[in-house]
């Protein structure tokens, strides 16, 4: 007969717990994370002696953050003429994401990496071969999204008449 007042570092959690069958349970949620030193104090009811258990130390942690799915579309021109630029535009949702756009032309990479700003990156690109050219756009994740690819569109290049 009895209760129980668990204590983290000193500080009363809850209020006292009763003892039935010799088990006082108390669920509880840290707020802090860190090494916690839990005590656990029983009060006795008549017939018995108050009692203290030893210090247990349990360690907190933040939970580990959850990465964004994102999803990157492409928007190409149907057709483009050697020698003349046209804007490759690469949009990724959510709009937040962080990262950059690697543009590929038949897999081959077209230029640098372009930041990802408000959700689109573009890249103003000069073919200088004509013929049907595969056009992709991998987006590579910063800290806290997963990365993502645009599915494959195609642009005809034509030389100049």
């Amino acid at each position: 007969m009895g209760t129980v007042q668990f204590k983290s570092n000193g500080t009363a959690i809850g209020s006292p717990v009763t003892v039935t069958g010799g088990v006082a349970t108390l669920s509880h949620t840290f707020d802090v994370a860190g090494a916690q030193s839990v005590t656990a104090d029983f009060t006795a009811g008549a017939g018995f002696v108050s009692s203290s258990a030893s210090a247990q130390t349990v360690t907190v942690s933040d939970p580990a953050p959850v990465d964004v799915e994102t999803t990157t579309s492409l928007s190409v021109p149907a057709t483009a003429i050697t020698g003349t630029a046209v804007d490759l535009t690469a949009t990724v949702a959510p709009n937040t994401a962080v990262g950059s756009v690697q543009f590929k032309s038949n897999g081959t990479a077209i230029g640098s990496p372009v930041t990802v700003t408000g959700g689109v990156a573009t890249l103003s690109h000069t073919f200088d071969t004509a013929g049907a050219q595969s056009v992709t756009a991998d987006f590579t994740a910063g800290a806290g999204f997963v990365s993502s690819s645009a599915s494959a569109q195609t642009v005809t290049v034509s030389d100049p008449a």
